[in-house]
């Protein structure tokens, strides 16, 4: 999966939003333009989060929830999170939302 990383700054401040959408996310209200930062290539959403906090320089990245076996293969994987192990099983709800197919598993 790709993921997309997009960067803001007005006079009230700056911000910072990782997404799944090639595009940039919606105008501000203020019609303050997004500009590009980066992409990751990551196998799930929770692997983006935890790059993207290294290349800012932000604290470790700490998912949401505990890790568990994905029933399918038994890779880890969380369940309160994306949903989705680094194998591809499961799904996640962002993922549908930016109208992207589910990514191919791996064996």
């Amino acid at each position: 999966m790709k993921f997309y990383a997009w960067r803001y700054d007005d006079p009230d401040g700056s911000g910072i939003e990782l997404t799944p959408r090639e595009g940039p996310p919606p105008m501000l209200a203020n019609d303050t333009p997004w500009v590009f930062l980066y992409a990751i290539e990551a196998a799930t959403p929770e692997e983006a989060n935890a790059i993207h906090s290294l290349r800012q320089g932000f604290g470790p990245y700490k998912p949401m929830g505990e890790p568990a076996e994905c029933p399918e293969c038994g890779a880890y994987y969380y369940p309160d999170g994306s949903g989705v192990c680094w194998r591809g099983h499961g799904s996640d709800p962002a993922q549908e939302d930016a109208g992207e197919d589910p990514p191919a598993g791996n064996p």
